[in-house]
């Protein structure tokens, strides 16, 4: 899924940009429209009705990924080792000194099985905290049914064979390979896209 940023114009008007999109809204025949433009070739893509539809316009198309689909990588490559309703197994293999970007994923949990090697995994738990109100009774307090939470900072933990890790949706996590790694990678969730990532450096 695509990060947006809200930027203001020359005019003072809004418009929404990602890494290779800009949309602006217009007006069209009295009605409010949106219109993607390409950043590479200043050109625009469409036309819709709904920031929505413009953002997802511009989503990357995704082909599912097959039983024994290999790609590399900048930092090693990995392959696809099965798949079934509602999980997706991959094994990584990240050369010595090179790293997975820090990112999360807004729907999918992973299980990550160290097979070989050594490294350091990067990542930032969340805190959940309850919040009360106080109540007009002599009750004293009462939970609104609402969280706050804090992230804990940055926790650098070194992993060899044979550790498990799990990740939860949305929390933040890196590994920086000290040897070469492998590692063997379960998604879990409805949403197995790819692109269910936000990197974060």
């Amino acid at each position: 899924m695509l990060e947006w940023k809200v930027k203001k114009n020359s005019g003072n008007n809004d418009f929404w940009q990602s890494q290779n999109h800009e949309i602006y809204q217009t007006i069209l025949n009295n009605c409010i429209v949106y219109v993607p433009y390409d950043k590479s070739t200043n050109q625009p893509v469409g036309t819709y009705n709904t920031l929505q539809e413009a953002k997802q316009s511009c989503e990357p198309i995704e082909k599912p990924y097959e039983v024994g689909y290999f790609e590399e990588r900048k930092w090693g490559n990995f392959t696809v080792l099965e798949k079934g309703d509602g999980y997706l197994i991959k094994k990584l293999f990240i050369k010595k000194g090179c790293s997975i970007s820090y990112q999360y994923h807004e729907h999918r949990s992973e299980e990550w099985i160290v097979l070989k090697g050594l490294g350091d995994f990067k990542t930032q738990l969340h805190k959940f905290e309850k919040r009360y109100l106080v109540a007009p009774t002599m009750l004293g307090y009462w939970w609104d049914g609402n969280f706050k939470y804090k992230t804990s900072g940055d926790i650098v933990t070194r992993y060899g064979a044979g550790t498990y890790i799990q990740i939860n949706p949305k929390q933040y996590h890196k590994w920086t390979s000290v040897e070469d790694t492998e590692i063997l990678e379960v998604w879990r969730g409805q949403d197995l896209r790819e692109s269910d990532i936000v990197r974060l450096d």
